[in-house]
């Protein structure tokens, strides 16, 4: 028998008279966070998709290895779940359990069975279970438990690539998905996988993720067929990093710059940035907290570029626009997007005029299935100011046809 030691830390959130506002981290058993598992947060490497979190828990977890003299190795699980805060707003919880050393995930996965077996639910995020340095958990452990997987799924293994995908239908225990990531790694990499998702920051340097449900799965084999089967149409990191800078730089000023908008203009025409990584880029820049939070001049700018580059967005972001308690005056951030609209439709409306066809369409589309407002619409198309008021006229004179043809249907 051994005996080891879990540490633990979770999301750190305070209280304010508007609610909770998250912070970094709480709860934790270690004075310091070990400086290789704090990079791989900082990266994104335990982050799920804020826009597709499971209302189950998700869990991650990863060998977290060191890369300089002095540090030690880590395994590392995290336990995610959704929070809300006192103002209604949901986020994502994170409870982080790990012990010092690589090959520690089935050693933590054995305690949190035995957690789950005494207590009767996993060790998610809860932030009334208060702790402080040298709380940790300390666990008697036996031998690896022996996981047998059978032909199909050891041939499944030889014969795919990572990250390797399980339908959300096969019955899986952590411990069989920790044990096939361990084969696959084979000690050439870092073990990694992700237990119950919806979706992931980045999937792509997961050796094995099981799915939530059928919708998830195809979203991730989608990604993954990018990735493996045709990486040369993904953007580089760099080349995402450069409009991630671009696009922050459009939201944290108050005046545009042409280059700027420019540059953004010629990603979404070139299509290289595929629509999944449109969507990261802007949930990493905070999108999801926008629509959730107090809304900022800030926040209408960084929703108004979404709405442009993903037009599928355009409806959830007039939504928040305009909410349902102010249909019958103007919001702040009706004015603060208007005001940037007005400044990009001086640089590169044609280049974007595309885009905003298509987001006008769904939008209309919605509206006539009563799932939009017709307010919505209304300022959208009413507004001079606004990018989208340009196809007004050719709405007006579709609609004119239309009747047109129905009159003389009739005659």
């Amino acid at each position: 028998m051994e005996t080891i030691k879990i540490h633990e830390f979770s999301t750190h959130i305070e209280g304010e008279t508007k609610g909770f506002q998250v912070g970094d981290y709480g709860n934790s058993t270690l004075r310091e966070l070990p400086k290789p598992v704090a990079r791989a947060i900082q990266d994104q490497l335990f982050q799920v998709s804020e826009a597709a979190q499971s209302y189950e828990p998700t869990a991650i977890g990863r060998e977290v290895l060191s890369n300089k003299p002095g540090e030690s190795d880590w395994s590392a699980i995290a336990i995610v779940t959704r929070g809300r805060d006192e103002g209604g707003r949901e986020f994502p919880a994170y409870r982080y359990f790990l012990s010092e050393g690589a090959d520690r995930l089935w050693m933590i996965l054995d305690w949190m069975e035995h957690y789950q077996k005494v207590r009767g639910r996993l060790p998610v995020f809860n932030p009334r279970e208060t702790k402080g340095p040298g709380q940790q958990e300390v666990h008697m452990i036996g031998r690896k438990p022996k996981v047998n997987l059978d032909r199909n799924w050891q041939k499944w293994l030889s014969e795919s690539t990572a990250p390797l995908l399980v339908e959300p239908s096969q019955n899986v225990t952590p411990q069989m998905i920790n044990r096939m990531a361990e084969l696959k790694a084979d000690r050439h990499q870092p073990v990694s996988w992700a237990d119950n998702v919806v979706g992931l920051c980045r999937p792509e340097t997961f050796i094995i993720i099981q799915t939530a449900n059928e919708v998830a799965y195809q979203q991730l084999a989608e990604i993954r067929e990018n990735l493996v089967g045709g990486a040369s149409s993904l953007a580089p990191d760099s080349e995402i990093l450069a409009i991630e800078s671009e696009i922050e730089a459009l939201v944290n000023n108050a005046q545009v710059r042409k280059e700027r908008v420019e540059t953004l203009a010629t990603a979404l025409q070139n299509q290289a940035v595929t629509k999944v990584q449109w969507s990261e880029i802007f949930n990493r820049l905070g999108a999801t907290k926008a629509l959730m939070g107090i809304p900022h001049a800030n926040d209408a700018r960084l929703l108004t570029l979404r709405a442009i580059a993903l037009p599928e967005t355009l409806p959830e972001f007039l939504k928040w626009l305009q909410p349902e308690d102010d249909k019958n005056q103007e919001t702040p951030q009706q004015i603060a997007s208007a005001k940037f609209q007005f400044q990009l439709r001086i640089h590169e409306y044609r280049r974007l005029e595309p885009l905003l066809g298509e987001g006008i369409k769904i939008a209309l589309e919605q509206t006539i299935d009563r799932e939009l407002p017709v307010e919505n619409v209304f300022w959208l198309l009413t507004t001079k100011e606004v990018l989208w008021a340009k196809f007004r006229e050719n709405l007006y004179e579709n609609v004119k046809s239309d009747l047109s043809l129905i009159s003389s249907s009739f005659n």
